[in-house]
């Protein structure tokens, strides 16, 4: 899923994409929304893969350096979420349901409609992997999506929420990678 992740910093995802896939995304949708109150900005973008019988959904991560500020000045913050009794970063929290519903959630709608039997994928990179793995969560519980059709991978996703989300989203979602590199040195 890396070139999944990585097309979303692409400013013509679809066209990155096809660089790799022997296929075509159909179905393609991507949004730009503002996700803060700093006027940073959040993008993803979804589509189907009708030969691997996937709905894919990317999001970008960390774009700008007064985005990263936002998170580190807003990590200390947790907001309530709606699956479980556990807490998320009030900023990820906030980012992903600005593109939830900036139309997210009713291109996925008919996406699934639409492909109801296919698998669906979820991506992202930094933020853009915070975020995946709240659309994941909120996917599965929301529309009452089977957590074994529902496959994560994230590159360098940072800490989402506390330890009873955790336990949580790992009883909930059957497949989930989450990639990251130490920065610690021995």
């Amino acid at each position: 899923m890396f070139p999944l992740a990585a097309a979303a910093y692409s400013n013509a995802p679809f066209e990155c994409a096809l660089n790799v896939f022997d296929e075509r995304i159909s179905d393609f949708w991507m949004h730009d929304e503002e996700c803060d109150n700093r006027g940073n900005h959040c993008f993803v973008f979804a589509g189907v893969l009708r030969k691997s019988k996937a709905i894919v959904i990317s999001f970008r991560g960390t774009d700008s350096s007064s985005q990263l500020w936002q998170e580190l000045v807003n990590k200390g913050y947790m907001n309530a979420w709606p699956f479980g009794k556990g807490i998320v970063s009030s900023y990820f929290s906030f980012a992903f349901m600005s593109l939830w519903n900036g139309h997210l959630d009713h291109h996925f709608e008919i996406m699934h409609e639409k492909y109801p039997d296919y698998e669906i994928w979820v991506t992202g990179h930094s933020l853009g992997g915070a975020m995946a793995s709240l659309a994941a969560h909120w996917i599965k519980n929301a529309h009452q999506i089977p957590g074994n059709k529902i496959k994560l991978v994230t590159f360098g996703q940072p800490r989402t929420g506390d330890d009873e989300y955790s336990k949580q989203f790992n009883a909930d979602v059957g497949y989930y990678i989450i990639l990251f590199t130490s920065v610690a040195l021995n």
